[in-house]
């Protein structure tokens, strides 16, 4: 069983080897503080699932070249931040969690709780 909110692994009472566990959810916290997942909107609209939301801190555009693109994210409670750099990135991204959508321009950052 996981965590309420990134879902990091969990000992069990009793539990054979738990610094296995121990060690699984200390790297899953490591990555959920440190990692960028990059965002690539060239093919189309995206939706970040559960897990990678999780799993990264730092959300990068990429391509965005087209207008109407949206990235939708999960129903997950948790901080991030969200950017998009203008070098291959001409138009905004409509930024969706549940009801709320968030227009983000190239060249900006937003820190984001969800």
């Amino acid at each position: 069983m996981g965590s309420n909110n990134l879902n990091l692994d969990q000992l069990a009472t009793n539990q054979a080897s738990p610094e296995v566990t121990v060690n699984d959810a200390n790297a899953q916290l490591d990555s959920a503080l440190t990692e960028i997942f990059v965002v690539d909107l060239a093919a189309g609209n995206i939706s970040v699932t559960a897990d990678q939301y999780r799993a990264a801190i730092r959300f990068q555009l990429a391509n965005v070249t087209t207008s109407g693109r949206t990235a939708t994210l999960p129903a997950v409670k948790r901080g991030m931040v969200i950017v998009e750099t203008p070098a291959a990135n001409t138009n905004s991204v409509a930024l969706i969690v549940g009801s709320t959508n968030i227009a983000i321009p190239p060249d900006r950052t937003y820190a984001v709780f969800t």
